[in-house]
């Protein structure tokens, strides 16, 4: 099952940002970009969304704990609705959003 068949990332956020507060999605990126605090409420939604996608496609390794990547994630606050919706440790970084183009291009060479 690929990420890409399940909401998993920024714009699906974006989306449930625009649909809470009656914006655009590009009114709705730069709110959770600029003030990613008081957009978290209306995103837990989503962000649970992404939980039970994660949930799904690692029930198999639900003992190991679960390194988030990507920029959807790095919103603070984010992290621990993750974990609080798994009950499984849950490891965010501060630079996430670099973790999958240096991993691709560490597997590439």
């Amino acid at each position: 099952m690929a990420l890409a068949d399940r909401p998993g990332g920024g714009h699906h956020l974006d989306l449930v940002l625009a649909g809470a507060l009656g914006i655009t999605t590009d009114e709705a990126e730069r709110r959770k970009r600029e003030h990613p605090r008081s957009a978290l409420p209306h995103l837990v939604p989503g962000l649970e969304r992404i939980a039970e996608s994660i949930r799904l496609m690692t029930a198999d390794a639900e003992d190991l704990p679960l390194h988030l990547a990507g920029g959807a994630l790095m919103i603070p606050g984010a992290a621990e609705v993750v974990a609080r919706y798994l009950g499984r440790e849950t490891v965010s970084y501060p630079h996430a959003l670099l973790i999958t183009p240096l991993g691709i291009a560490r597997c590439a060479s």
